[in-house]
């Protein structure tokens, strides 16, 4: 008899790491329109996050200076109104939509990282009721304190993400301008007549309504908020249609 010959097996997809190993990261997409649209998405989370990140740090830095000196009971409850103002206004307020990116994220990571985060604001949340009333002291200061600096930290760590995923974004945007540049110089008689990115178009238009004075470089980073490889991106797929731009000259 002849042996049965044994299936192959398939090789599983190796499980994400908790450092977040980006072979275990989805692939970007690779259309440009596509790469533009996650990057302003990303952009627009981080501005969020930052916004966000500045509350928790005022309240933290409220916090430590009531530690170091005794308060009056008007003066705790004004503090307390502003702490839990502050503190409230932060949960309360909503940001971007995020799912477009995850996708393109270490799904097992941001879960850790997500997972310390809403612990970290679980646990302020919790402590803020050790101050409420009034009826409070420097040892509830510092418990709630150091609540807020270890939300301040888990903070830090899910912009990073974001922060990552952007600079793949714009490492993959690079890739592809690469590659159009190399083939500028060759005839495309299906090349179309504007291009799909409509950041592109719209650097277009400012560039022709700048003064003459003004470069196109310094109109790609006004347009794009100081981002300049971003900028340097839209600027070299922008050299494919001329007909967008004005007349040498004018």
């Amino acid at each position: 008899m002849t042996a049965k010959k044994r299936p192959k097996s398939k090789t599983a997809p190796s499980p994400a790491s908790k450092d977040g190993d980006v072979s275990c990261v989805p692939r970007l997409p690779r259309s440009r329109e596509a790469l533009g649209l996650l990057l302003q998405r990303a952009a627009a989370v981080l501005e969020f996050l930052h916004k966000s990140q500045l509350v928790h740090e005022e309240c933290l830095k409220t916090l430590e200076g009531a530690i170091t000196r005794p308060y009056s009971v008007l003066e705790r409850r004004a503090f307390m109104a502003d702490v839990a103002a502050a503190s409230m206004r932060n949960f309360a307020a909503g940001g971007p939509e995020m799912s477009p990116l995850m996708p393109y994220m270490d799904r097992h990571h941001w879960q850790v990282v997500m997972g310390r985060f809403n612990q970290a604001r679980k646990t302020v949340r919790s402590t803020l009721s050790l101050l409420s009333g009034g009826n409070w002291n420097q040892a509830k200061i510092r418990i709630y304190a150091a609540a807020m600096r270890a939300l301040v930290t888990a903070h830090d760590d899910v912009a990073g993400i974001f922060r990552s995923l952007q600079n793949r974004i714009m490492s993959t945007l690079e890739e592809a301008a690469d590659k159009t540049d190399r083939r500028t110089d060759k005839p495309d008689s299906d090349r179309p007549l504007s291009p799909q990115n409509g950041d592109v178009t719209e650097l277009a238009r400012r560039i022709r309504k700048a003064g003459r004075g003004e470069t196109k470089k310094a109109v790609a980073l006004d347009f794009t908020e100081g981002n300049e490889k971003y900028a340097q991106s839209l600027l070299r797929e922008l050299r494919r249609y001329p007909n967008l731009l004005p007349p040498k000259g004018c």
